[in-house]
């Protein structure tokens, strides 16, 4: 529980970059979605790399938390190297990095990363994320909030694939 409770952080907007580009029609959809819930529900996945957290997964969420001029995000922070990061062929976790460090962005949905234990539905205030608090404050803010839900037992491990129909 501890190690992933450290992955999911809070870190400013502006230290992300895409690797993939968007598709306008699904940012403005995610964007109204995010606007109406008033909550980032599901962490964004990053890997640390240089100066830079490089986006893996949730580039339209990404995008769209911009559009809302939200100033840090909710990300789940992993391992790029790790055996539990795998990246779906053709592409390589080395494109990905030199990708998102030049802005030659691939097409939207072309890269596809398999995460383990990711975590989902965390639901942070739209508002803690655009407030002015420093991001030690958010995080602590963070913290607390993921240790309730285990106090509350609010958090379920599903080690079994799962088939996901979405629109």
């Amino acid at each position: 529980m501890d190690e992933i409770c450290e992955q999911i952080q809070i870190v400013p907007l502006r230290q992300c970059l895409m690797h993939e580009g968007i598709i306008p029609k699904l940012l403005e959809q995610i964007a109204g979605h995010i606007k109406s819930d008033g909550v980032m529900k599901n962490p964004i996945i990053v890997t640390k790399h240089k100066d830079h957290y490089v986006i893996l997964d949730g580039m339209h969420r990404f995008a769209a938390l911009q559009k809302l001029q939200v100033r840090d995000i909710l990300v789940f922070a992993v391992d790029y190297q790790s055996e539990k990061v795998i990246l779906e062929p053709p592409h390589t976790k080395e494109d990905v990095l030199k990708r998102a460090l030049t802005q030659k962005l691939f097409p939207p949905k072309s890269t596809r990363h398999v995460i383990a234990k990711r975590p989902l539905r965390l639901d942070i205030e739209l508002s803690l994320l655009k407030s002015d608090l420093d991001p030690a404050a958010k995080n602590q803010r963070l913290q607390t909030h993921i240790q309730k839900c285990y106090a509350d037992n609010r958090v379920r491990f599903y080690p079994e694939s799962v088939l996901l129909f979405f629109d």
